[in-house]
């Protein structure tokens, strides 16, 4: 149970540290992005910080049912991401 804990906290500290990287480097670039796409592009990014958020939150309570949950629903976001700023 011990090494669930590590584990969980792992993903959590990795998903905000991944967070982090990705809207210091897209942020720049929002404005680039045509206008008909940038409303999806924001809610892609707005998606992707609150999916991070919640692993933060439930990687706190070591339910590693919920931590699995909140890191697919991350992954989730975080292919929204990709799709709203792919050329």
């Amino acid at each position: 149970m011990a090494g669930d804990s590590v584990f969980l906290r792992n993903i959590q500290n990795a998903g905000l540290q991944l967070l982090r990287h990705i809207l210091h480097a897209l942020e720049p670039h929002l404005g680039h992005i045509p206008a008909g796409v940038r409303p999806a592009a924001e809610l892609a990014i707005f998606s992707l910080v609150q999916a991070a958020w919640r692993l933060d939150a439930v990687g706190d309570t070591g339910n590693r049912a919920d931590v699995e949950t909140a890191f697919r629903q991350f992954g989730e976001a975080l292919d929204a991401v990709g799709t709203a700023y792919a050329p």
